[in-house]
């Protein structure tokens, strides 16, 4: 089984609501995942092959910056940073 890894960083370590990661796997809902953390973590996740959005929604406190990567065998692997007080990051991309 292949593999998505995603790391957040939160700057000040948590954020003041949960974290949600939404991964979409568009030819294969039996590889949809959901996650959810309060605080900065690194997390794999097992991905059959098909294309795939990965969306990541939270909150800073103010000032506070976050930091989202994508990687492991999801192809485009990327790296985002948000510093808004509400933030969407949206990943798109294949595993083969």
């Amino acid at each position: 089984m292949k593999k998505i890894k995603i790391k957040t960083v939160v700057e000040s370590v948590y954020a003041p609501k949960k974290i949600n990661v939404i991964i979409n796997n568009l030819d294969n809902d039996l590889h949809d995942k959901y996650f959810e953390s309060q605080k900065s973590f690194t997390q794999e996740f097992e991905a059959g092959v098909g294309r795939y959005v990965i969306t990541i929604v939270g909150m800073n406190q103010i000032n506070d910056t976050t930091t989202v990567t994508v990687s492991g065998d999801f192809k485009l692997s990327d790296t985002k940073h948000s510093n808004e007080e509400n933030y969407v990051m949206v990943f798109i991309g294949e595993i083969n």
